[in-house]
C-alpha cells in the first residue's frame, strides 16, 4: 500500500491545482513513464503565513456574517480555533504575498483583531 501513501503524502505536499491537472494523469501511466518535470511558467512561489486571531469581544455575529458575505475562508488557508475556547485561532494561510493575507483582513476593520503575521518555510528534506 506504499503506492496509496505516497499519493495521500503528496496530495498533501503539492499545491492542489498541480496535484489535480498533472499528477493524476501521471498517477494513471506506468510508474517509469511518471517523471514530470515543471515548466518555468508553472512554477509557484507560494509562501506560508502564520498568525493568530479572532473576532473583538461582542463582534463575533458581524465578523461572521462579513465572511460568509465575502465568500467564506480563502483557499489555501487552514484555521485551527483554539482548544480554550476563547474566540482565538492560529491561521495558515499559503498565498502568493504578505500583501493578500492582508488585503483578506482589511474586510474585518473594526471586526477583528490579530497578531503579528509570520512567514515560514518549509522544512527541506
Amino acid at each position: 500500500m506504499i503506492y496509496g501513501s505516497l499519493v495521500i503524502w503528496l496530495k498533501r505536499a503539492i499545491p492542489e491545482d498541480f496535484f489535480m491537472s498533472k499528477l493524476l494523469l501521471l498517477l494513471h501511466r506506468k510508474p517509469s513513464s511518471c517523471v514530470y518535470k515543471l515548466t518555468h511558467s508553472e512554477e509557484k512561489t507560494m509562501k506560508t503565513f502564520y498568525f493568530t486571531g479572532g473576532p473583538k469581544p461582542g463582534m463575533q455575529g458581524k465578523f461572521f456574517q462579513r465572511l460568509e458575505e465575502i465568500g467564506g475562508t480563502p483557499q489555501g488557508w487552514v484555521i485551527y480555533p483554539h482548544a480554550a475556547d476563547d474566540g482565538q485561532a492560529l491561521h495558515i494561510a499559503n498565498v502568493d504575498t504578505l500583501q493578500d493575507v492582508l488585503d483578506h483582513l482589511a474586510h474585518f476593520d473594526g471586526l477583528y483583531e490579530y497578531g503579528q503575521i509570520i512567514e515560514v518555510h518549509q522544512a527541506r528534506a
